[in-house]
């Protein structure tokens, strides 16, 4: 499991806002001084909402059965069960 960071907002932000934060997010990602400062950090960029989506499926499914054994406290697991309510934004991930 690698760390990961992203934006989101709750269920029923509107649409258009959302597009304009990843729309004013994404643009600078893309300059020249961040990509290199990102490869030189080892940070890997991915402006990607189903990315988001497919990173945190993944991430749930590794901790599901540490959760279910309670090796995990399901308070830290309670986002998981909101994540379909997550509107979704650029993802970077490390």
């Amino acid at each position: 499991m690698h760390p990961w960071s992203a934006l989101v907002g709750v269920s029923g932000t509107p649409l258009a806002l959302m597009e304009r934060l990843q729309r004013d997010i994404v643009a600078p990602q893309a300059s020249p001084e961040v990509l290199v400062m990102a490869e030189r950090t080892g940070l890997q960029i991915t402006p990607s909402t189903q990315a988001l989506r497919e990173r945190v499926a993944a991430d749930i499914a590794l901790l599901a059965p540490l959760i279910a054994e309670g090796r995990i406290a399901r308070l830290q697991a309670a986002a998981h069960r909101h994540q379909k309510h997550l509107r979704c934004c650029a993802v970077p991930r490390w």
